[in-house]
Protein backbone atom coordinates (compact mmCIF):
# COMPACT_ATOMS: atom_id res chain seq x y z
CA UNK A 1 0.00 0.00 0.00
CA UNK A 2 1.25 3.09 -1.19
CA UNK A 3 -1.26 5.64 -0.05
CA UNK A 4 -0.45 7.67 2.83
CA UNK A 5 -4.05 9.27 3.31
CA UNK A 6 -5.49 5.56 3.23
CA UNK A 7 -2.73 4.27 5.64
CA UNK A 8 -3.44 7.96 7.97
CA UNK A 9 -7.12 7.31 7.77
CA UNK A 10 -6.86 3.28 8.62
CA UNK A 11 -4.28 4.14 11.56
CA UNK A 12 -6.79 6.98 13.06
CA UNK A 13 -9.60 4.14 13.30
CA UNK A 14 -7.51 1.60 14.73
CA UNK A 15 -6.73 4.12 17.55
CA UNK A 16 -10.53 4.63 17.96
CA UNK A 17 -11.20 1.50 17.65
CA UNK A 18 -8.88 0.62 20.41
CA UNK A 19 -10.32 3.38 22.79
CA UNK A 20 -14.03 2.57 22.46
CA UNK A 21 -13.29 -0.85 22.54
CA UNK A 22 -11.39 -0.33 25.88
CA UNK A 23 -14.42 1.73 27.42
CA UNK A 24 -16.33 -1.25 26.58
CA UNK A 25 -14.38 -3.97 28.10
CA UNK A 26 -13.39 -5.36 24.71
CA UNK A 27 -10.33 -7.51 24.40
CA UNK A 28 -7.14 -6.01 21.41
CA UNK A 29 -5.74 -8.86 19.80
CA UNK A 30 -1.96 -7.27 18.41
CA UNK A 31 -2.00 -10.22 16.30
CA UNK A 32 -5.21 -9.43 14.30
CA UNK A 33 -3.88 -6.28 13.92
CA UNK A 34 -0.51 -7.06 12.80
CA UNK A 35 -2.56 -9.98 9.87
CA UNK A 36 -4.54 -7.02 8.91
CA UNK A 37 -1.52 -4.46 7.98
CA UNK A 38 0.54 -7.11 6.63
CA UNK A 39 -3.04 -7.85 4.23
CA UNK A 40 -3.31 -3.90 3.31
CA UNK A 41 0.31 -3.73 2.88
CA UNK A 42 0.14 -6.76 0.32
CA UNK A 43 -2.05 -4.41 -2.03
CA UNK A 44 -0.72 -2.46 -4.76
CA UNK A 45 -4.55 -0.36 -4.89
CA UNK A 46 -7.20 -0.40 -1.78
CA UNK A 47 -10.63 1.74 -1.18
CA UNK A 48 -11.14 1.72 2.44
CA UNK A 49 -12.70 -1.04 3.99
CA UNK A 50 -15.07 -0.59 6.97
CA UNK A 51 -12.83 -1.67 9.99
CA UNK A 52 -14.63 -3.03 12.90
CA UNK A 53 -13.71 -5.07 16.36
CA UNK A 54 -15.06 -7.78 17.34
CA UNK A 55 -15.89 -9.17 20.47
CA UNK A 56 -13.09 -11.50 20.35
CA UNK A 57 -10.35 -8.58 20.06
CA UNK A 58 -10.17 -9.25 16.04
CA UNK A 59 -10.55 -6.86 13.40
CA UNK A 60 -12.60 -7.35 10.52
CA UNK A 61 -12.16 -5.50 7.76
CA UNK A 62 -15.43 -4.73 4.97
CA UNK A 63 -15.52 -3.84 1.49
CA UNK A 64 -19.00 -3.29 -0.08
CA UNK A 65 -20.53 -2.23 -3.53
CA UNK A 66 -24.22 -0.48 -3.81
CA UNK A 67 -25.01 -3.85 -5.53
CA UNK A 68 -24.76 -5.46 -2.13
CA UNK A 69 -21.67 -7.51 -3.27
CA UNK A 70 -19.48 -7.68 -0.51
CA UNK A 71 -15.82 -9.43 1.04
CA UNK A 72 -15.71 -9.56 4.94
CA UNK A 73 -12.42 -10.84 5.96
CA UNK A 74 -11.82 -11.21 9.83
CA UNK A 75 -8.28 -10.92 10.52
CA UNK A 76 -7.53 -13.86 13.63
CA UNK A 77 -3.68 -13.66 14.39
CA UNK A 78 -1.38 -16.70 13.54
CA UNK A 79 -1.75 -15.81 9.58
CA UNK A 80 -5.51 -16.86 9.63
CA UNK A 81 -8.35 -15.16 8.61
CA UNK A 82 -12.08 -16.19 8.26
CA UNK A 83 -14.40 -14.32 5.27
CA UNK A 84 -17.36 -14.07 3.97
CA UNK A 85 -17.87 -13.32 0.04
CA UNK A 86 -21.17 -12.14 -0.73
CA UNK A 87 -21.66 -11.58 -4.87
CA UNK A 88 -24.65 -11.61 -7.34
CA UNK A 89 -24.84 -14.15 -9.99
CA UNK A 90 -26.82 -14.64 -13.51
CA UNK A 91 -29.83 -12.45 -12.28
CA UNK A 92 -31.16 -11.15 -8.98
CA UNK A 93 -30.14 -13.96 -7.07
CA UNK A 94 -26.76 -13.96 -4.95
CA UNK A 95 -24.08 -16.19 -3.85
CA UNK A 96 -22.81 -16.84 -0.22
CA UNK A 97 -19.25 -18.16 0.40
CA UNK A 98 -17.56 -18.46 3.50
CA UNK A 99 -14.71 -20.16 5.29
CA UNK A 100 -11.19 -20.12 6.34
CA UNK A 101 -7.86 -18.78 4.69
CA UNK A 102 -4.18 -17.85 5.20
CA UNK A 103 -3.84 -14.21 5.38
CA UNK A 104 -1.02 -14.57 2.75
CA UNK A 105 -3.88 -16.55 0.18
CA UNK A 106 -6.81 -14.50 0.99
CA UNK A 107 -6.07 -11.93 -1.93
CA UNK A 108 -5.91 -14.52 -4.52
CA UNK A 109 -9.35 -16.19 -3.04
CA UNK A 110 -10.53 -12.55 -3.16
CA UNK A 111 -9.58 -12.71 -6.98
CA UNK A 112 -10.50 -16.00 -7.62
CA UNK A 113 -14.16 -15.39 -6.88
CA UNK A 114 -14.37 -12.08 -9.07
CA UNK A 115 -14.51 -10.13 -6.01
CA UNK A 116 -11.10 -7.83 -6.34
CA UNK A 117 -12.38 -4.32 -7.97
CA UNK A 118 -14.71 -4.31 -4.49
CA UNK A 119 -11.26 -3.52 -2.98
CA UNK A 120 -9.28 -1.64 -5.42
Amino acid sequence: MRNISLQCALETRIVELKRDGANEGLPWSAESERDFWRFIESRARLKEPRLVLMDNGNLRAIWENDAHERVAVEFRGGNGVYFVFVARTDGPAMAYLFGEESVSNIGEKIKANGLDGLLE
